[in-house]
């Protein structure tokens, strides 16, 4: 693995291709909380950086798992990167019993999804136990892209396409190759639509969304999802706002979302989180 060093409070060590480690210096527990994060597709280093930045605040460590528009498009590329990840956390022993916990902004959530799916095939059962090796403590689902398959798509080609004129052509041409390749494609989506709305480890939820997101049916989420993870266990909580910017709500809302991320892992957590400074202070 590739050590370098990303600011004067963090190390990163690459573990595979787009999944590296980001280890905060300004803590000296060994047993700190590891967060997954799943950024959005094309996301950048430095708005990366910043959630890095966040969570060290807080007291965890990060493994960013930045997908890639292929990872979406041509699922087996997904099912063997998030293979890759289930690698690097069991195989290089990054847990060590210490919480865990996840968090998927946009598409990022796709992949998220994909890598419980995978460890739910690893274990072999119809539902996810509510953790892995006894350490997964919560997950933040941030800007998911929800209420079917086409809305998955325009996510896709609005994150991708930055041209507007062309996204027309390109959400035709991704869904002419989706109608085409069926069985590997829109039939697998949906199946992890399924996994996600009754199969998603039962461990506490912090969904993040604005009502005007037009990737996401915010009426089907209230409606429909939350009430439905709450009937099998889930503890909900919900930070959303009329108007806001997908996948952007911390830029948007620094001081609301900084709170609500902190409240959330400080009471997941199984022991205090300490030799911090002020997780609030502005970044």
């Amino acid at each position: 693995p590739q050590l370098v060093t990303m600011a004067k409070t963090a190390s990163s060590l690459l573990l595979s291709n787009n999944i590296r480690l980001y280890t905060a210096r300004i803590s000296s527990s060994s047993r700190r909380p590891l967060v997954v994060f799943f950024p959005w597709l094309l996301a950048k280093e430095g708005p990366v950086n910043k959630f890095v930045e966040l969570y060290h605040r807080l007291g965890l460590d990060v493994i960013v798992a930045q997908g890639q528009a292929k990872h979406f498009v041509a699922p087996q590329s997904g099912r063997k990167f998030v293979a890759d990840l289930h690698q690097c956390l069991v195989g290089q022993n990054w847990l060590d019993g210490r919480d865990l916990f996840f968090h998927g902004t946009s598409v990022g959530a796709y992949l998220l999804t994909l890598f419980q799916m995978r460890l739910a095939e690893q274990h072999n059962q119809q539902v996810l136990d509510s953790s892995l090796n006894g350490c997964l403590r919560g997950q933040v689902m941030d800007s998911i892209v929800y209420g079917s398959v086409d809305r998955m798509v325009t996510g896709l080609v609005d994150n991708v396409v930055q041209l507007r004129f062309l996204r027309s052509l390109s959400h035709y041409l991704i869904g002419g190759y989706f109608n085409a390749f069926h069985s590997s494609t829109l039939q697998f989506y949906q199946t992890s639509i399924d996994f996600y709305q009754s199969r998603l480890a039962p461990t506490p939820v912090l969904f993040v969304y604005s009502a005007n997101d037009s990737l996401c049916d915010t009426n089907l989420l209230e409606q429909h999802l939350l009430p439905t993870m709450q009937a099998r266990g889930h503890t909900i909580d919900t930070l959303s706002w009329p108007e806001s910017i997908h996948a952007a709500h911390y830029y948007q809302h620094p001081d609301e979302y900084v709170k609500a991320l902190e409240k959330f892992i400080i009471s997941n957590c199984r022991d205090p989180l300490s030799n911090l400074p002020n997780p609030s202070a502005k970044l």
